[in-house]
């Protein structure tokens, strides 16, 4: 396949620093002197950055959920977390984004579970929809490297959020974010008002993305809604949802950034949900890859994934670039 990266700017890479599923140029693949190195020395790609679904509660009920029919009573104790992350930190882990499966903050050990990756050496994204933003001690934000806030049209940024956000963000040095799912029909005012959040308060910036299973919206027509509007559109990252590619039978990014969900399963990625022919809405088993206790094993022996049966993938520059990375090749001092 041909990939075309000449709207790639290396002055600003901007999208490539906020998001991985896009079409921009794999960048921290290539800056990534752990991975280079590892691959380089044994052909062996660290799981770099897992992503963490602690509980399968939510305290939200949202109809575009990619997750909505999973036993929402699973939830991993600390003491396995903690366990997770001894594992995956003696395997070369770097990086990890908390995240659903459920909403995060309702984890009783939220805090605990951010303090144990930070005690490792891990460092954390955390991905929540801010219902409980109040209920959480900033101290604990001020240990992530970045927040990434969800939002919708069902979900909107209450005030009681906003209120805690103007007391505590000047405070917290951490990179802050929106995520904004556009459902079939678009609210421009509460888009604009986001943004214009986003801007006055210094956000790095505000992903938004079409819902998942039902991409009709199209983000173009959004776009140009903002831009009459007269909202600066700088910060927005659109990820469109409807462009993506088919799997790799060696998913090598099932090694880089792989999922574990509230059961203690290892997934492949954040989108084993919709990957198959007929999408879930859960994890399917199929898409499993082991569970918790494996870990070592799989990363020992590089048992990648294969996603030869994904119709649906949104890493294909990543699985290229790692494909070209653990390929053998001579003459490479020529370069």
């Amino acid at each position: 396949m041909y990939l075309d990266y000449r709207g790639f700017d290396l002055n600003n890479n901007f999208t490539s620093a906020y998001t991985a599923a896009s079409g921009s140029f794999p960048v921290k693949i290539i800056k990534s002197l752990d991975l280079t190195t590892s691959v380089l020395k044994g052909n062996a790609i660290l799981p770099l950055h897992i992503q963490l679904n602690p509980t399968n509660k939510c305290n939200l009920n949202c109809s575009f959920c990619s997750c909505s029919e999973r036993d929402k009573k699973l939830e991993l104790s600390l003491d396995e977390i903690k366990e997770i992350f001894d594992k995956f930190s003696d395997l070369g882990c770097r990086a990890v984004t908390i995240t659903g499966g459920g909403e995060p903050l309702v984890h009783p050990n939220i805090e605990e579970i951010v303090e144990a990756a930070i005690e490792r050496q891990i460092s954390v994204g955390l991905v929540t929809n801010g219902k409980n933003i109040a209920k959480v001690s900033p101290d604990m934000f001020a240990m992530c490297t970045w927040v990434r806030i969800s939002v919708s049209n069902e979900s909107p940024f209450d005030e009681f959020q906003i209120s805690f956000m103007k007391a505590n963000l000047q405070a917290i040095k951490t990179d802050w974010s929106f995520s904004y799912v556009v459902t079939q029909n678009p609210d421009i005012d509460r888009i604009s008002g986001m943004i214009k959040f986003a801007n006055s308060y210094k956000f790095t910036h505000v992903r938004i993305v079409n819902d998942i299973f039902k991409p009709v919206c199209d983000l173009d027509s959004v776009r140009r809604r903002i831009i009459k509007a007269k909202v600066d559109d700088n910060l927005v990252i659109w990820q469109d949802r409807r462009r993506y590619s088919v799997g790799f039978k060696k998913c090598h990014i099932s090694l880089l950034k792989p999922v574990i969900g509230a059961d203690g399963s290892i997934y492949p990625c954040c989108g084993a949900q919709y990957a198959e022919s007929v999408p879930a809405h859960d994890y399917p088993r199929s898409m499993k890859m082991g569970d918790i206790w494996d870990i070592t094993n799989i990363w020992d022996r590089q048992l990648v994934f294969d996603g030869s049966h994904c119709v649906k993938c949104y890493y294909e520059h990543y699985n290229y670039a790692l494909d070209a990375l653990i390929s053998d090749i001579d003459h490479v001092e020529f370069v």
